[in-house]
């Protein structure tokens, strides 16, 4: 009875860590890409931003930091889950089974 209980209260509370984390790493991935991102355009010639209209070179920046930041808060998450509950499942029928 009270194992049922802690585990009824564990659950939500990992749940919530593990969501805070990755929202955590996340953001400072996304961050650290914008300060690469930013690096790497001061260091372009003056040539390519003559060249290139300046709205399609933000539309670019910003459409591909976007795509990041959508993957590591919604796919990445999701795969690392599902690869932590098919192991739990798995040692779980493991030691069930002995």
């Amino acid at each position: 009875m009270t194992l049922s209980f802690f585990i009824i209260l564990l659950v939500p509370s990992c749940q919530y860590l593990y969501q805070r984390i990755m929202i955590s790493i996340a953001f400072k991935t996304i961050g650290k890409l914008r300060r690469e991102l930013y690096a790497h355009m001061q260091r372009l010639p003056l040539e390519f931003f003559n060249s290139e209209s300046k709205g399609e070179i933000l539309a670019n920046f910003t459409a591909n930091v976007d795509v990041m930041r959508q993957f590591l808060t919604g796919a990445f998450p999701n795969v690392i889950n599902t690869i932590f509950i098919t192991f739990s499942l798995f040692f779980t029928l493991l030691f069930i089974n002995w």
